[in-house]
């Protein structure tokens, strides 16, 4: 509004405030060309992602505070945390055995396998773009609601009990939740990423029963999205072992 004023003062520079050292143990990774870590952080620091380290025959499955991966797996530095503070690298093996999405030329031929059972929420289709994909192929789920669970799901298989447990690639812009779900009522809980391409690993000591069922006969993909409008890309699902 005319007559009114505005005070300005104090002209200068700032200096972000650190809350302690950030200690990186790569457990044999290395850095990608170019990539300087963090050294220091405040709460939400970013910690390094998928494209920033890599290891010779593994494949990176996140960072943990506690050496053999107890706990959930941290993507930022959380709040009240204070002091050096350690992140350990996870590696692990990874076979996509149950689905890798290789073998479809046509959504028709998807669509013959894989089931929409929320389809008001989500819509899906074949993905050819290896740019949004582990290794070639996936699955795009497109999101029509925000916060809606999309349910593919995917029956008549054999899905393998080795390794350690269940393990699949995911995309996205801006985050998801992930649950995964066997025979119809073995689930893992809900994870939650943010956004950018990660491996998804759900031990299975988590899917209480998976191990003891005669045989796994279907899978249930269940994810949602903050925005309407937004899509995740599924890769390679399949089975892993830590290293």
């Amino acid at each position: 509004n005319a007559g009114e004023s505005v005070y300005i003062d104090d002209i200068g520079t700032y200096t972000d405030i650190y809350e302690g050292k950030l200690v990186f143990n790569t457990n044999g990774g290395a850095w990608a060309k170019g990539f300087n870590p963090p050294e220091n952080y405040k709460s939400g620091t970013v910690l390094p992602g998928v494209n920033d380290i890599s290891r010779a025959g593994a494949v990176f499955g996140g960072w943990y505070t506690d050496a053999d991966f107890n706990g959930e797996r941290v993507f930022t530095v959380p709040a009240g945390v204070t002091g050096q503070t350690v992140y350990y690298a996870r590696w692990i093996n990874h076979d996509a055995n149950c689905e890798s999405f290789e073998s479809y030329v046509t959504n028709d031929e998807l669509n013959a396998k894989w089931l929409n059972w929320a389809e008001n929420n989500a819509s899906f289709s074949l993905n050819t773009d290896s740019a949004h994909a582990n290794s070639g192929k996936s699955v795009k789920i497109d999101f029509a609601k925000a916060n809606a669970n999309s349910n593919l799901a995917f029956q008549d298989i054999s899905y393998s009990k080795t390794g350690n447990g269940v393990a699949f690639w995911t995309e996205s812009k801006n985050g998801a939740t992930v649950k995964f779900i066997l025979n119809g009522n073995i689930s893992s809980a809900v994870r939650t990423f943010p956004g950018g391409k990660h491996m998804v690993t759900i031990p299975w000591t988590e899917l209480k029963g998976a191990l003891d069922a005669p045989y796994l006969w279907k899978i249930q993909l269940v994810v949602k999205v903050p925005n309407a409008g937004e899509s995740v890309y599924i890769d390679d699902i399949g089975t892993y072992t830590d290293i």
